[in-house]
């Protein structure tokens, strides 16, 4: 079981503030396969942003699944590999919070390596994220799409403890299929894992979008598709 939070805040022309909370309930079926449901709740904090109408409330946001099968073991191949699929039937805009009929769904390829035994990790992910939106009272459907690439390393420094940092590469395109270049953004920030206890776990993450441009711009950031901050606190256990 785990709940996760995550945060995002900053966009063009006014303040944006998103705090997302999921429930997941995760079973492995086998060594390679596992399941798992989700619920997403979200409270909007929305003023003065470009394009957003302004908005002060919570919605139940989303739910979702998640099957992931691992096709190598980095314990007994040269890295580790996992295949996942996550399809979400939301309720609500995950960026302005209007009520909506969104379907979306997240496919991620996630390769992982340990570099140095016990002590050092690499992960580099590639994600697809396609979706669909049409908001209540509207004929007109949003068709968008988002292909990702992030890089991580983490260093155990004491005994359960993890420290790392990760970078990410995020575009966004009109289209599902990656049609018409809309934006970019690069994100860096520290991580940190940690267990305690009898199987308790805490992981969190901070980004901050160093570089970005929307299309046809010279601006230094995309704060149009994106947002400045990005921040991720899970919490979870293993019974």
């Amino acid at each position: 079981m785990e709940t996760d939070s995550t945060g995002r805040f900053g966009r063009l022309g006014g303040s944006h503030n998103n705090v997302a909370t999921a429930l997941e309930a995760k079973y492995s079926l086998s060594d390679r396969f596992r399941l798992s449901a989700v619920a997403t709740v979200a409270y909007y904090d929305i003023s003065g942003v470009s394009g957003i109408d302004d908005r002060r409330q919570g919605a139940l946001q989303s739910v979702s699944f998640d099957a992931r099968y691992r096709l190598f073991d980095r314990g007994r191949a040269p890295f580790g590999l996992t295949l996942s699929v996550e399809p979400h039937w939301g309720f609500a805009d995950d960026v302005s919070g209007a009520p909506a009929q969104q379907q979306r769904a997240v496919f991620r390829v996630l390769a992982d390596r340990e570099l140095i035994a016990g002590r050092l990790f690499g992960a580099v992910n590639i994600g697809y994220e396609p979706e669909l939106t049409r908001l209540h009272g509207s004929a007109e459907t949003f068709r968008e799409s988002t292909l990702g690439l992030g890089a991580a390393l983490a260093m155990q420094v004491m005994p359960n403890i993890f420290v790392g940092a990760e970078a990410r590469d995020l575009r966004h395109y009109d289209g599902l299929g990656l049609n018409t270049f809309a934006g970019q953004a690069l994100y860096i920030g520290p991580t940190l894992y940690a267990t305690f206890g009898q199987g308790y776990f805490l992981s969190a993450e901070w980004s901050v979008q160093v570089w970005g441009a929307v299309a046809a711009s010279s601006g230094a950031l995309d704060l149009v598709n994106f947002e400045r901050h990005q921040a991720k606190l899970r919490l979870g256990v293993s019974f």
